[in-house]
């Protein structure tokens, strides 16, 4: 089966699933869906993308493992965590063709045919729940290494995000209860030297995780914690710090076991003999609209 070649004007519609905060109300302790849309190569922030192919007559060519990364519009039910879940949104492609490579990497394709699952973000976790219409006629072959590798990117991905997210819960909720003590400390020390009673009134409702305010500190606190660790460490998904250049220790191990995979995918190829001939990988890469040299190099693709 052939599998179109990603294409930055592809467009991902997806459901993404979140848990809703509107104060006074509790954190709901199941995901909401939201809807959401944009297209692959989104503000060009985070996306990687060849500079070198472009084919189908416009639109540059998507990486395997590229993330449409920030400010994918969520429509569905209102909530005070969208201000931070919008601006470091992630849906992320993880198949591709070994046998086609350029100046950025694998080139990324359409696992089912003309349709590709993305792995969006959300919380407590991230869902493979992004479609992307891959409408191409630029097309070409997977190998069942291929698949394999890309389940096992997706998969990794998911729990390393997973984990990051879980600890940045456990860490803004001790953050929260911390704080929550110190304006409770804050406010017997006031009223006991006789600070009148309706202005410290807010501080005990802190203090004791009660009212707005304290619901809000509590429930937000969670997020905006395990939003923070992710971008400092490095999360496989959405805006961290290594998109600004910085070294993200979370970033090289997402690349660590994603070049393993890759790697065992093609020696699982190689040791089924499913490897397509040089001849046939370019007569099936040069079905695009503007025509590619081949490298002299084994699997490298360099356009015009």
């Amino acid at each position: 089966m052939k599998h179109g070649v990603l294409k930055g004007f592809h467009p991902m519609i997806g459901v993404d699933m979140h848990q809703v905060l509107v104060p006074p109300a509790p954190l709901t302790p199941a995901p909401v869906p939201h809807n959401t849309v944009h297209i692959l190569i989104g503000l060009y922030a985070t996306a990687v993308y060849s500079t070198t192919i472009f084919t189908d007559s416009f639109g540059p060519t998507i990486m395997k493992g590229s993330d449409i990364g920030p400010l994918i519009p969520h429509i569905g039910s209102p909530s005070v965590l969208l201000a931070v879940e919008i601006p470091l949104s992630a849906s992320k492609n993880h198949f591709g063709s070994s046998k086609y490579k350029c100046d950025k990497g694998t080139v990324g394709v359409s696992m089912l045919f003309a349709v590709n699952l993305n792995l969006n973000c959300g919380t407590p976790v991230p869902t493979p729940t992004g479609t992307v219409i891959a409408v191409a006629t630029h097309r070409v072959d997977m190998t069942m290494g291929d698949v394999l590798a890309g389940i096992g990117n997706m998969a990794g991905d998911f729990l390393m995000q997973s984990a990051l997210q879980w600890a940045g819960g456990k860490a803004g909720g001790a953050a929260a209860k911390g704080l929550g003590s110190l304006y409770a400390g804050l406010g017997s020390a006031l009223l006991e030297h006789g600070a009148p009673m309706f202005l410290l009134a807010p501080l005990f409702r802190l203090g004791m995780a009660k009212g707005i305010a304290g619901r809000l500190l509590g429930r937000f606190g969670d997020n905006v914690a395990g939003t923070v660790i992710g971008f400092f460490t490095g999360g496989p998904m959405g805006a961290d710090a290594g998109t600004l250049g910085a070294s993200t220790p979370g970033g090289t191990g997402s690349t660590l076991y994603g070049s393993w995979y890759d790697s065992h995918g093609e020696a699982y190829d190689r040791r089924t003999g499913e490897s397509t001939a040089e001849d046939q990988a370019i007569h099936d890469f040069n079905q695009g609209d503007t025509p590619v040299d081949y490298d002299s190099g084994p699997g490298h693709l360099l356009g015009f």
